[in-house]
C-alpha cells in the first residue's frame, strides 16, 4: 500500500509540474527579453500575439509575432513571424516567416519564408525566397528562389542568380551560372554550365554534362552518356550514343569519324574532319586555294551534313558549309555552299564522293574574285560588296577511323 501511495504521489507531482509549465498568453508585449509582460518565464509561454521593440522569446507562437530585430521561438510557430533581422524557430513553423536578414527553422517549415539574405531549414514545404540563398538540409517541397544559391536534397523547383544544387528536382532548375542535380525531371537552364545524372533538357551558355538526357543545347560543348534526342553545340558534342548531334566536332562512340580531302571548282583544296552519328555530322577543315594569281589564300571551312543511306555501300551526303578564303592580312571572301554528294564506300574504311554545289560568293572591293570564279548565274555590287550566285562542284575522298 505504501508503494502504491508513493507511485500515485509521484504521478500527481509530475502532472502538476507539466500543467504548471503549459503557460498561455493571448498577448505578449515587451522591449527585449526578459523585459516583457511574460518576464523571465517568457521561454515557457505559448502566445497568440507577440510584439517586441527589439527582440522577443517564447515557447510557441500561434498567430502573429513581430520584433524590431529578432524573434526566438523555442518550439513551434504558426501564423506569421516578422523580424527586422532574423527569426529563430527551434522546432517547426507553419505559415510565414519574414526577416530582413535570415529565417532559421531547425525542423520543418511549411508555408512561405522570405529573407533579405538567407533561409535555412531542416526541410521546407511551400516557397523559400531569399536575396542570397536558401538551404534546406532535407527536402524543399515547393520553390526555392534566391539571388545567389539554392541547396536542397529534394525540391520541386529552383531558381538562382548563380547556382542551384539538389539531389532530386521534380521541376526545372534555372540559374545564372550553374545547375547541379542528380535527377532533374524538368529542364536545366544556366548561363554557364549544367551538370546532371538524368534530365530531359539542358540548355547552357557554355557546357552541359549528363549521364542521360533527351536534349542538350550549349554554346560550346555537350558531354553525355546516352542522349535520346539531339545534342546542339556551338563547337563540340561528346556522347556514348546520340543519333542527332549538331556541332562542328562530334565525338560519338557508336557514330562515325572521317578524315578526308576535297577539291572544288575554284581549286580550293581542304583537309576536313567529318564527325557525327550515322545520321548527322559536323564539318571543320583547313586548306589552300591553288587558282588565285594574287596573294596566297588560305581556306577555313565549317558546316553540317546529313547521311541518307541508299544501299549498303552507297549513300547521299547532304551538306551546308561556309568557306572563307584569306591571306590573313588584307584580302578575304566568304562562300556559302549547299552540296548533294553521292558517296561510294570502298571497303569498310574508305569513301569517295563527288557532286554538284550551289554557291553564294561575297567579297568587298579590295579583292578581285574573277580568278577564282570567272562567271556567275547572278551577281551584283551593293554598298562596296560583291554578291554572286553560281553552280559548282566538289569531289573528295575520306578515311574512316
Amino acid at each position: 500500500m505504501k508503494t502504491l501511495l508513493s507511485t500515485i504521489a509521484l504521478i500527481l507531482t509530475t502532472l502538476s509540474s507539466t500543467f504548471a509549465q503549459e503557460l498561455r498568453s493571448p498577448l505578449h508585449i515587451g522591449f527585449i527579453f526578459p523585459i516583457s509582460s511574460n518576464g523571465v518565464m517568457a521561454k515557457d509561454y505559448t502566445n497568440d500575439v507577440s510584439l517586441h521593440v527589439i527582440a522577443g522569446m517564447s515557447k510557441s507562437e500561434k498567430a502573429f509575432c513581430a520584433s524590431g530585430i529578432a524573434n526566438m521561438i523555442m518550439e513551434d510557430a504558426e501564423g506569421m513571424q516578422a523580424a527586422g533581422f532574423a527569426n529563430f524557430i527551434h522546432d517547426s513553423a507553419r505559415g510565414a516567416q519574414l526577416a530582413g536578414f535570415m529565417n532559421y527553422v531547425n525542423n520543418h517549415a511549411e508555408g512561405v519564408q522570405a529573407a533579405g539574405f538567407m533561409n535555412l531549414t531542416g526541410s521546407a514545404e511551400g516557397a523559400q525566397l531569399a536575396g542570397f540563398g536558401n538551404i534546406s538540409i532535407r527536402q524543399a517541397d515547393g520553390a526555392q528562389l534566391a539571388g545567389f544559391i539554392n541547396i536542397a536534397e529534394r525540391t520541386d523547383m529552383q531558381g538562382a542568380g548563380f547556382i542551384n544544387i539538389a539531389e532530386q528536382v521534380k521541376g526545372p532548375q534555372l540559374a545564372g551560372f550553374a545547375n547541379i542535380g542528380e535527377k532533374v525531371e524538368g529542364a536545366q537552364a544556366a548561363g554557364f554550365i549544367n551538370v546532371a545524372g538524368e534530365t530531359p533538357v539542358q540548355a547552357a551558355g557554355f557546357a552541359n554534362v549528363a549521364i542521360e538526357a533527351n536534349t542538350q543545347i550549349a554554346g560550346f560543348v555537350n558531354v553525355a552518356g546516352k542522349v535520346k534526342g539531339a545534342q546542339i553545340a556551338g563547337f563540340m558534342n561528346i556522347a556514348d550514343s546520340c543519333e542527332y548531334p549538331i556541332g562542328l566536332i562530334n565525338i560519338i562512340r557508336n557514330g562515325e569519324k572521317h578524315m578526308g580531302v576535297t577539291v572544288d571548282e575554284s581549286m580550293t583544296t581542304i583537309a576536313a574532319l567529318r564527325s557525327g552519328s550515322r545520321r548527322l555530322y559536323g564539318i571543320i577543315g583547313a586548306g589552300y586555294n591553288f587558282r588565285y594569281s594574287g596573294n596566297t589564300l588560305y581556306a577555313l571551312e565549317a558546316g553540317f551534313g546529313a547521311h541518307l543511306p541508299i544501299s549498303k555501300n552507297f549513300r547521299l551526303n547532304l551538306e551546308a558549309s561556309c568557306t572563307g578564303l584569306s591571306d590573313m592580312w588584307n584580302y578575304a571572301n566568304m562562300k556559302s555552299t549547299l552540296r548533294v554528294l553521292p558517296a561510294i564506300k570502298l571497303g569498310s574504311n574508305v569513301e569517295i564522293f563527288a557532286g554538284p554545289t550551289i554557291n553564294m560568293m561575297i567579297y568587298d572591293n579590295s579583292y578581285s574574285g574573277e580568278d577564282i570564279v570567272p562567271s556567275y548565274l547572278w551577281s551584283d555590287w551593293s554598298k562596296g560588296n560583291f554578291y554572286g550566285f553560281y553552280v559548282g562542284g566538289v569531289a573528295g575522298v575520306q578515311l574512316k577511323f
